[in-house]
């Protein structure tokens, strides 16, 4: 399950990140629930979870809706399995199908619920949508929340350009033209092996489209001053892409993703791991081969226990598993019916106390951290 700290939240409204605050107009994602109808959550519902609701909408401001679901799901969790008793009693009055997915229907009415408190508290007035107006720790210029809120998937929960301007970066802007501009597509091949020297030490597959910033916002600061004479003998990835004719054409070149074929699959590529684990996606096998790396034992593809799947409501299965634990990478968040099935699944897990590790867009290049949890426990003695 994802977890959300209210006090990581409260960065977004810190001073030093901030140069001027305005009110945004009114969030229709929010106000068009009005008037809210009555929920099976009001029960639950105290002034302690009203002052939790105050304080995410005020840190966020245009960002809350990707929070709301993250911050409140964990204080609602325990009254899962009385909620799906009273929706199968309530469909089995009416004589709908019995088999229905509890966690997927759960997500939906939690969200709807705290979309209209929070509807009610902007407009009484108790909370506003804060646009916010930032400074650039890397250029220097200014830029607002509502140049970037509209972009940020709602399942992602996520606030890439936000972080890297404010957080991760405070080295000169001199630096930031890394890349090679200019060359022939024969400058281009000559410097493939240097493309393999930058991939290895970033120790990730960089994306068509990464730039400096992108790339330099997944590792280390005190990295940066190693990775940016590397980047200096490089051309942008899009141009090696261009160049071999697709982006993997350009990485299988290189020789990082190995000898065997890469194959395209429906939804990205079928690429063989390390290890002889077939992988889904380049991502997929930048997990499994850092598991592998890493010395954790992992299996590829399990099925999760008959209680999660009998509350899921059909079968299903992970990306790995480590012991007990499961791990997955939820790699198509802005496709909404899978980022549906994503909460669907944490919650189930979440409700019959089945450990989950849940991976999104991005985690691939921070596995130290993202799976810092596994690494004690998973490696294999001596």
């Amino acid at each position: 399950m994802r977890t959300i700290s209210l006090d990581s939240l409260d960065r977004l409204a810190h001073p030093d990140t901030v140069i001027g605050t305005e009110r945004a107009p009114d969030d229709g994602h929010y106000l068009s629930r009005h008037p809210r109808q009555k929920s099976y959550f009001d029960l639950f519902w105290s002034l302690e979870s009203d002052r939790k609701l105050l304080r995410v909408l005020n840190s966020c401001g245009l960002f809350s809706t990707n929070y709301l679901y993250d911050a409140f799901c964990g204080d609602f969790v325990d009254h899962i399995p009385d909620f799906g008793a009273q929706l199968s009693a309530h469909r089995k009055r009416r004589k709908q199908a019995s088999i229905i997915n509890v966690a997927e229907i759960f997500y939906s009415k939690l969200t709807d619920f705290l979309f209209g408190m929070a509807g009610e508290a902007i407009r009484s007035g108790r909370a506003a949508m804060l646009n916010r107006r930032r400074r650039c720790t890397l250029s220097g210029e200014t830029f607002d929340d509502s140049e970037h809120g509209g972009s940020v998937s709602f399942h992602r929960r996520r606030l890439p350009k936000v972080e890297v301007l404010n957080y991760w970066l405070d080295i000169g802007a001199f630096r930031m033209d890394a890349f090679r501009r200019l060359g022939d597509p024969e400058d281009v091949i000559a410097s493939l092996d240097d493309y393999r020297t930058l991939i290895d030490a970033l120790g990730f597959y960089p994306a068509e489209g990464s730039n400096e910033v992108n790339l330099l916002s997944n590792i280390r600061r005190e990295r940066f001053c190693d990775v940016l004479p590397l980047m200096e003998r490089c051309f942008f990835p899009a141009r090696y892409a261009k160049v071999y004719g697709n982006h993997v054409s350009a990485l299988f070149a290189t020789g990082c993703l190995g000898r065997e074929q890469v194959v395209r699959a429906r939804m990205g590529y079928r690429v063989v791991a390390d290890d002889g684990h077939i992988c889904y996606s380049l991502a997929e096998k930048m997990i499994d081969d850092w598991m592998h790396r890493s010395g954790i034992r992992h299996e590829k593809e399990p099925p999760y226990p008959e209680a999660v799947q009998s509350f899921f409501g059909g079968r299903v299965r992970a990306d790995w598993r480590v012991g007990d634990v499961y791990v997955e990478f939820f790699g198509l968040q802005s496709k909404t019916d899978y980022a549906r099935k994503t909460d669907a699944k944490i919650t189930a897990c979440l409700a019959t106390g089945v450990p989950v590790v849940a991976l999104y867009p991005g985690d691939e290049f921070r596995l130290d951290r993202a799976l810092s949890s596994l690494t004690p426990s998973a490696r294999p003695a001596g």
